[in-house]
C-alpha cells in the first residue's frame, strides 16, 4: 500500500463576534508503519465580557506528533513521540467568560514533550487469540 496522506479540517463561526476557529491536521501514513501528523488551530479574537471591553488576541499554535505502528500475530505495537505547542506560543488555553474579578484568561502551556506506547492484544467473540493471518 502506497503512503497516504490524510487531511482533517473544522472550522466554526460565531456570528456575535464574528469568531473564528481553524482546526487543521494533515496525517501521512508511510508503507513500513511510520506515521506523521501536524495539527495546526487559529482561534481569533474573542470579548470575554458582555460588554465587550475585554479581549483577548488571536492565536495560531502548532503541535507535531511522529510515530510507528506495527500489527503481527494478533498483536499490536505502536510507539510515539510529539511536540505541543511547537514553536512555544505564547496564548490562552481558556477563556472564563464574565469572570469574577477580571480572572478572565488561563494561560497555555508553554512548548512541551511526550512520548509514549501501546501494546495489545486482539482476541476472537470466544476470548481466543486471533490467527495470524
Amino acid at each position: 500500500m502506497p503512503p497516504t496522506l490524510r487531511v482533517e479540517c473544522s472550522t466554526g463561526f460565531r456570528s456575535r463576534n464574528c469568531i473564528s476557529l481553524v482546526h487543521l491536521g494533515p496525517s501521512w501514513f508511510g508503507e513500513r508503519g511510520f506515521n506523521a501528523r501536524r495539527e495546526t488551530i487559529y482561534n481569533g479574537e474573542l470579548n470575554a465580557d458582555n460588554a465587550n471591553d475585554v479581549e483577548f488576541d488571536a492565536y495560531h499554535v502548532s503541535n507535531l506528533r511522529l510515530g510507528y505502528d506495527r500489527f503481527s500475530s494478533g498483536w499490536e505495537f505502536a510507539a510515539f513521540v510529539g511536540i505541543n505547542n511547537l514553536f512555544d506560543e505564547s496564548y490562552n488555553n481558556n477563556i472564563r467568560i464574565n469572570a469574577f474579578g477580571g480572572r478572565y484568561f488561563e494561560p497555555a502551556p508553554e512548548r512541551n514533550a511526550f512520548a509514549g506506547f501501546t501494546l495489545r492484544r486482539k482476541f476472537s467473540g470466544r476470548g481466543q487469540p486471533i490467527k495470524p493471518d
